[in-house]
């Protein structure tokens, strides 16, 4: 029992000398905090200089200091993180020159000119069709990277080899099967000169006779479409939006045919109709003829969109630009006038020739345009400021004219063809190549879409050649696919909503 007190009595007293421990060890530590935050005595009082000044109250200058030099700051690190593009990158970005539309504002010490907008609510939609259009240019400039398909062109070994000195028989024997094929002649003497237009595709041919014959077919294939004959003078075929409808601008009025060769309407608003021309992203039908009007007319509804009259007399010289559907018209005073639908008047208005214009063409770019007339002279304009680039001289006026989707300018007068290359760039000396076929008058020229072959009508017919370089190798299915089924083809009538 003694044991057990003393021990209880141990414990007690330990636990009793721990807490006068803890509150020692309180005090002396209050003791030290009450020491910082206050001095006992005036002499322990921090002198002037030693206190720490008061906090001020923020200001808005240095609010703004401080955030200018962050942003610096911010720019400084943007720039450091900035690294040099690489081989691919500065390919992308030297391809992307040639999908820029238009020309850019500069100052003059070559620094981009800010485009002021008043408005704030169309600002930043302009800078979002900015940011649109970058993308889409670096995006196209990605995928021709990616294109499996070159142009390649004739080339001459030697400095005394000519290549408009080739003839088809000597290419022939270079070319494959299938391109060996394309070089024909059809002989149709009885009822030229002819005629002729390609579908979008480039795979549908359209012949038309100048006295009445008529006759669709899938020249790849030689497979006959439809051949009949309307006992009418006919001056211009037309294919429509693909090879089911085509028009034909004969003695009297236009009229419109379907793939059968069954008469689908008859366009009496259109009177003595002499050239034509199709407007595929509007679905309208431009035509020109000895009244001297232009008239444009709907194909899906019938109703006549714009009657124009330019007041020059007859014409016979109708093109569509095919960059933004402008229609251009030749005139017997040598002036070419722009026109749009909802237009009364000339867009535009070109003296072009001393004579009357004989043949016009524009390339797909919707940049140059080639026209010949009486006079004999062949020039290149460029649209955008209406100024004569380049001038030839054939030894007659050239009868038709066309642009290659590569770039080559052909020209058909008299018995000849002749294609020069790069002529709408610069002034070449000599032609690229050229044809000539015997007691024959060319009468039209046209470059197939997507392949390297040249088809003229004629007084005897219809000829095909190969002009290597032509047409453009890669081809995009959604706009125009050369080899399409029955069921895409059906597909690409309906346009989808966007």
């Amino acid at each position: 029992m003694h044991t057990e007190a003393e021990g209880g009595s141990f414990a007690k007293g330990n636990v009793s000398h721990t807490a006068e421990r803890a509150d020692n060890d309180h005090a002396n530590n209050a003791d030290d905090s009450d020491s910082e935050r206050a001095p006992r005595t005036l002499r322990d009082a921090p002198a002037k200089s030693d206190r720490t000044p008061a906090a001020k109250k923020p200001n808005r200058r240095d609010n703004k200091k401080r955030s200018k030099s962050s942003n610096k700051d911010t720019d400084n690190n943007k720039k450091a993180k900035k690294r040099e593009p690489d081989a691919i990158e500065k390919e992308i970005l030297a391809k992307s020159e040639k999908y820029q539309r238009g020309l850019k504002v500069t100052m003059g010490d070559d620094k981009p000119a800010a485009i002021k907008v008043r408005s704030k609510k169309a600002q930043p939609k302009i800078e979002h069709e900015k940011r649109r259009r970058e993308i889409a240019i670096l995006d196209a400039a990605r995928s021709e990277m990616l294109l499996t398909e070159q142009a390649g062109y004739l080339e001459a070994e030697g400095e005394m080899e000519r290549t408009y000195k080739v003839t088809q028989d000597q290419l022939a024997d270079s070319l494959d099967i299938n391109s060996r094929a394309k070089i024909f002649d059809l002989k149709l003497e009885e009822f030229g000169p002819y005629v002729m237009d390609y579908t979008t595709n480039g795979r549908h041919l359209l012949l038309g006779g100048r006295k009445g014959h008529l006759a669709t077919m899938d020249w790849r294939s030689g497979r006959l479409g439809a051949e009949f004959h309307v006992r009418e003078t006919i001056r211009d075929v037309c294919w429509l939006h693909n090879e089911n409808l085509f028009a034909v601008a004969q003695k009297k009025y236009a009229y419109i045919y379907d793939h059968s060769g069954a008469e689908v309407h008859c366009l009496q608003k259109h009177v003595e109709p002499t050239a034509l021309g199709f407007l595929p992203f509007h679905f309208l039908l431009a035509s020109t003829g000895m009244t001297g009007r232009l008239m444009y007319q709907d194909v899906t509804e019938g109703r006549i969109i714009g009657e124009h009259k330019p007041g020059y007399g007859p014409n016979h010289v109708l093109k569509v630009n095919p960059y933004n559907a402008v229609v251009h018209m030749g005139h017997g005073n040598g002036i070419v006038t722009m026109w749009s639908p909802r237009q009364s008047q000339p867009l535009a208005k070109m003296l072009c020739h001393k004579g009357p214009v004989q043949a016009m063409a524009i390339d797909r770019s919707g940049t140059y345009m080639a026209t010949s007339g009486l006079d004999g002279s062949l020039k290149v304009w460029d649209i955008r400021n209406f100024k004569a680039l380049h001038e030839y001289s054939t030894m007659r006026p050239a009868q038709s004219l066309d642009i290659s989707q590569r770039g080559l300018l052909a020209a058909g007068w008299g018995a000849n063809v002749t294609v020069w290359k790069d002529a709408l760039v610069t002034k070449v000396d000599a032609p690229y190549m050229k044809r000539l076929l015997p007691s024959t008058t060319v009468s039209d020229v046209r470059f197939v879409p997507y392949d390297d072959v040249l088809g003229y009508g004629h007084s005897s017919g219809l000829s095909s050649i190969v002009i290597p370089g032509a047409g453009e190798p890669n081809f995009d299915a959604y706009v125009a696919n050369p080899f399409e089924t029955t069921k895409q083809r059906q597909e690409a009538e309906v346009i989808p909503a966007h």
